[in-house]
C-alpha cells in the first residue's frame, strides 16, 4: 500500500489484465482496484483539557459580556439619578438669580423714581419761597397759610426766633416693577422736610431733605384729624355750634384736655360766620424709639347759609356750604 495520508489506496490489476478485471479464485470476478482521493481531512486532535479550556473561554466571554451590559445599565441609572436631584437645584438656582436681578432692578427704578419726587419737592421749595418773598402780609399766620398751600403739609412748625419755618410732607411714588415671584406693586412713600428761612436780603430760602418715614406718620395723623373736624363741623346743627357742642362731636371719650386729640379751644360766632379754633395733636415713634408728638393748631371757618331745619331755635340759622381749615401760630 502505498500513497499519501488521505488517500485510500485499493488493490490494482496486474500488468496485462484487463480492464474487465480478473478472476478471483474459484471464478469469480475480482473487483478492480482504483485510488479514490477525498477532501476532508481529520481535525486536529482536542484533549479534555483543551476542551475545558475552550468552554471556560466561552463562559467567560458570555459572562463579560453580562457585566458590561450590567455596567452600561448602572452608568444610565446614576445619570438618571443625577438629573433627577440636580433639576431642582438648576431650578432653585435659576429663580434665586432672577429674583436677585429683578429686586437689583427694582431698587433701581425705585431710587431713580425717589430722585424725581425729591427734584420736584425742590422746585415746590423755590416756588414756595419765591410766595413767601412776594407775599404782602408778613405776618406770622399768613406766611403759615401761603406754605400750607404750596407744600400741602398739615403741620408746620415755627420758630419765632430764628424766623424759620420746617414743614414736613409725606409724597407718594410709582415706577413700573421687574416681575418677582411675590409680587411687587410699584408704589412707594417718601417723607420730605421743607425749611424756610428768612436769609439776610430781600427774600426767602427754601430747602428740602428727605426724612425718616416715622417722622411724617404724626403729621399725616394730624391731617386726617383736620379733614374728620371740617366734616363733623359741616354737618353739626347750627344750635350746638359751641364749644362744648363742637367738643363732643370731634371727642366723643370725653377725655381730658391733655389728652384730648382734638382739643377745641375757642368758637366765635359773627353773623353767619362761625370760626373755631381747635388744637390737633397726634403722638409717633421717631427712628430712635422715642415717643414724641406733633401738633398744629388750626382756624376752622364755617359760613352759614339760610334754611337750617336742624336749628329751628336759632333765627338765623343755616347748613355748613363750606368749612375751610387754615393753620395758625397760636390758639
Amino acid at each position: 500500500m502505498s500513497g499519501r495520508m488521505g488517500d485510500t489506496v485499493l488493490p490494482t490489476a496486474d500488468k496485462g489484465e484487463t480492464t474487465a478485471g480478473r478472476r478471483a479464485p474459484g471464478g469469480g470476478r475480482a473487483r478492480s482496484g482504483v485510488v479514490r482521493r477525498t477532501n476532508s481531512r481529520p481535525g486536529p486532535y482536542v484533549s479534555g483539557a483543551d476542551r475545558g479550556r475552550i468552554g471556560r473561554d466561552r463562559r467567560d466571554r458570555r459572562g463579560g459580556e453580562g457585566a458590561r451590559m450590567r455596567e452600561r445599565v448602572t452608568v444610565g441609572c446614576l445619570v438618571l439619578l443625577n438629573v433627577v436631584l440636580l433639576v431642582p437645584f438648576v431650578v432653585a438656582a435659576y429663580l434665586w438669580i432672577s429674583f436677585e436681578r429683578a429686586e437689583r432692578e427694582n431698587e433701581r427704578r425705585q431710587e431713580a423714581a425717589a430722585d424725581s419726587l425729591l427734584e420736584r419737592d425742590r422746585d415746590t421749595a423755590d416756588r414756595t419761597a419765591g410766595a413767601l418773598t412776594a407775599s404782602r402780609d408778613t405776618g406770622t399766620d399768613a406766611l403759615l397759610d401761603v406754605i400750607r398751600k404750596h407744600t400741602g403739609s398739615p403741620v408746620i412748625a415755627h420758630d419765632e426766633d430764628r424766623r424759620v419755618f420746617t414743614a414736613v410732607v409725606s409724597r407718594a411714588g410709582r415706577y413700573d416693577p421687574e416681575p418677582m415671584p411675590f409680587g411687587v406693586t410699584g408704589e412707594f412713600e417718601r417723607c420730605f422736610a421743607h425749611t424756610y428761612a428768612r436769609r439776610p436780603g430781600p427774600g426767602w430760602t427754601g430747602e428740602v431733605a428727605e426724612r425718616d418715614r416715622s417722622v411724617c406718620e404724626g403729621s399725616e395723623r394730624v391731617g386726617g384729624r383736620v379733614w374728620s373736624a371740617r366734616r363733623e363741623l359741616e354737618g353739626l346743627a347750627a344750635g350746638r355750634l359751641t364749644r362744648d357742642g363742637l367738643q363732643e362731636a370731634l371727642d366723643a371719650d370725653h377725655l381730658p384736655s391733655e389728652e384730648s386729640r382734638s382739643e377745641v379751644r375757642d368758637v366765635v360766632r359773627k353773623g353767619r360766620t362761625v370760626v373755631a379754633l381747635v388744637l390737633f395733636r397726634e403722638r409717633y415713634w421717631t427712628p430712635d424709639d422715642e415717643e414724641a408728638e406733633a401738633e398744629q393748631c388750626y382756624r376752622l371757618t364755617r359760613v352759614l347759609v339760610p334754611g337750617d331745619p336742624y336749628a329751628a331755635d336759632d333765627p338765623g340759622g343755616g347748613t355748613g356750604e363750606s368749612v375751610t381749615a387754615v393753620p395758625v401760630a397760636a390758639c
